[in-house]
């Protein structure tokens, strides 16, 4: 079989994954009201049509506190069971697994006024958005612990498989356990406190779902923490960047002349027995199958391949990886989300159209004529 490693299936909890080609959580403003609209199903289903193993939806916030923008979704509405299924419906009938990611911001805010008052473990002004927040009180900070809870059973009563809690990119989770963001006095002033809480909250919750955390692969924090975070998981997720500087929001998603597979070097520490997944600018599926054989990681997020071809993961199992399209980092792909725009792709017509243009077909090739 033509790269056996990254087709190959990979046992997440109580989840089987058909191969270890996952979207990871991504903004596309196919959202209204903070519910999914019917372009936003479409855009899932075409990725799991293409037979992408695991897709984690963009990031649901716990509470209206944490939406990050207009567009983000509200894991907190009741109507939120009704979109999810709706997913589910269009995306686990080709036997693609479906993930959440449950988010809070925190003191990030991209939107633009009216907005919701920025609040953070301390009362820390952000330096890319100068959003100010106060301090949470500790009843505060445990209702939010609770609201995480109450957003993973309303993903376990929608029949998804799974959900990720992301403590990554210097968001909320961050805010608490990175020193220099947390001056707190009471016990969530302990750095693992408030993500640990989090978690058993919403293992408590829904039980029979996978759960995993995210974090940042290129935080000395993050690092620390790992140890104390993987035995309360069904698998880790590793990226790179910080959304709360220039520099490091542009490696959330870094576009050339950063080199490809850069997540690859900084897995080491987060190898801590639950499955790991990594993600960062891993776009090429015979690298990913390499770096799979070579023990960097379990699983890939090749997510901006996928928004350029959701057909890749097929065209390669089927012996047409010559027909892949090929993302060529230009990040198109994020400009949309900082327009406030549906998520589009300068190589692809389709990505974000998917129920106004058809579905390429293949033609014969008759030659050139003279």
């Amino acid at each position: 079989m033509a790269l056996p490693n990254l087709l190959s299936p990979l046992a997440i909890g109580p989840v089987l994954l058909r191969n270890r080609i996952v979207s990871s959580s991504h903004q596309t403003t196919l959202v209204h009201e903070h519910l999914p609209t019917d372009e936003f199903v479409a855009y899932q289903a075409a990725r799991a049509a293409g037979e992408t193993g695991l897709i984690v939806l963009e990031a649901v916030a716990v509470a209206p506190s944490g939406l990050l923008t207009a567009h983000t979704l509200g894991g907190y509405l009741e109507p939120i069971v009704d979109g999810y299924r709706r997913v589910a419906a269009a995306v686990q009938g080709h036997g693609c697994r479906l993930f959440v990611q449950l988010f809070h911001g925190g003191r990030e805010q991209i939107a633009s006024a009216p907005r919701a008052p920025a609040v953070s473990s301390s009362a820390l002004p952000s330096a890319r958005f100068h959003t100010e927040p106060r301090a949470l009180r500790t009843d505060e900070v445990v209702e939010l612990v609770a609201s995480y809870g109450r957003c993973a059973s309303l993903a376990a009563a929608a029949g998804l498989d799974g959900i990720e809690v992301t403590a990554a990119h210097g968001y909320l989770g961050e805010q608490f356990f990175r020193p220099e963001y947390n001056l707190r006095s009471d016990r969530y002033a302990e750095s693992s406190r408030f993500v640990v809480e989090v978690l058993r909250a919403v293992r408590d919750a829904a039980p029979g779902l996978a759960l995993g955390v995210r974090l940042s692969a290129d935080s000395e924090a993050a690092r620390a923490i790992a140890p104390e975070l993987a035995p309360l998981v069904d698998y880790v997720h590793v990226a790179v960047g910080n959304s709360a500087t220039f520099d490091g929001c542009t490696q959330i998603a870094p576009p050339p002349p950063t080199p490809q597979d850069l997540i690859g070097e900084l897995t080491e520490p987060f190898k801590l027995g639950p499955p790991l997944i990594a993600t960062t600018r891993v776009v090429q599926p015979a690298h990913a199958d390499a770096l799979i054989g070579a023990g960097v990681a379990d699983a890939f997020g090749m997510t901006r391949a996928l928004i350029t071809d959701p057909e890749m993961p097929r065209k390669v199992r089927t012996g047409d990886g010559d027909r892949v399209l090929r993302c060529i980092g230009c990040n198109a792909c994020i400009a949309h989300y900082h327009a406030e725009t549906p998520i589009r792709c300068s190589m692809n017509p389709r990505t974000g159209r998917e129920l106004t243009l058809p579905a390429p077909t293949r033609v014969a090739n008759s030659g050139c004529r003279t």
